[in-house]
């Protein structure tokens, strides 16, 4: 894998996202409404950006996490690039998961009592939606356990998952200062 910034353009899974203005959350946060085409969309149809190449599968220690542009749960457009000196712990969960179930509330919890650290972001991926099962919309259970932090939202085919090589859920990518992804110590 190349480091070069060349490789940054090789793995652009969609090109354009809605604009922000576009978007405006419904009470509920379970559907978006673009005024200028009268069309509702769901939060199975919302967009994903990744740039760079993909983290394998069951990856090898030391891959470059890929920058990404993605919504956050409520409804705004943000940018983030692993490579921009910022330490970053990201949990990737499903709403229906039974593990992702138990794992949210005990991470919200001692967030809460610990606070949220300083020298490290961490940050929630709400991915693999799905109408119809527990805990749907993924907002609404995110808010009703508590958690604290910034929570992305993954689009209907799971690019940003895929593309920090989801394993299984719940799943934790630790993203060092320089963009890479690195063992616990």
């Amino acid at each position: 894998m190349s480091d070069s910034n060349d490789s940054l353009t090789n793995t652009v899974i969609n090109e354009t996202l809605p604009a922000q203005s576009q978007i405006v959350p419904d009470a509920q946060d379970s559907l978006r409404l673009k005024p200028d085409e009268n069309k509702v969309q769901s939060p199975l149809e919302r967009e994903v950006t990744i740039l760079g190449d993909p983290i394998p599968v069951d990856p090898e220690i030391g891959y470059l996490a890929p920058s990404f542009k993605a919504q956050l749960n409520t409804g705004s457009e943000c940018h983030i690039d692993p490579a921009d000196g910022t330490v970053r712990l990201i949990g990737f969960f499903a709403h229906w998961c039974p593990h992702c179930q138990r794992e949210v509330p005990r991470v919200s919890k001692w967030l809460e009592e610990n606070g949220v650290p300083t020298e490290i972001e961490i940050l929630a991926v709400s991915t693999a939606v799905r109408e119809g099962t527990p805990n749907y919309p993924p907002s609404e259970w995110f808010t009703k356990e508590r958690w604290p932090t910034d929570i992305f939202v993954d689009n209907q085919d799971n690019d940003l998952a895929a593309a920090y090589g989801l394993a299984g859920f719940p799943y934790w990518v630790l993203v060092d200062a320089t963009g890479k992804d690195c063992p616990p110590k």
